[in-house]
């Protein structure tokens, strides 16, 4: 799974090592340039706030280094602890 998964530079990556990816990301345009780069039945697209986001299912990887730039300093000390603010 990529959180926040951009226009693809790290899902290229994530495909050299996954057997299906679950790519998130709250911006449509984004996940259409990321689609249209990689044209691969292995990713799974998927629009999300990932404020709101809840997953339905476990994944063996998270990857998640851009969304990290995007989580108000507030926000980042509850998701350390395991906690999400509501």
């Amino acid at each position: 799974m990529e959180l926040a998964c951009g226009t693809g530079i790290w899902t290229q990556e994530l495909l050299q090592i996954g057997q299906q990816i679950t790519a998130i990301d709250a911006v449509s345009e984004v996940i259409e340039i990321n689609q249209q780069k990689l044209q691969s039945p292995k990713v799974n697209y998927q629009q999300w706030d990932l404020f709101t986001w809840e997953p339905y299912q476990q994944y063996d990887l998270v990857f998640f280094s851009f969304w990290l730039s995007h989580v108000p300093p507030i926000r980042l000390n509850i998701y350390a602890y395991g906690k999400k603010i509501t």
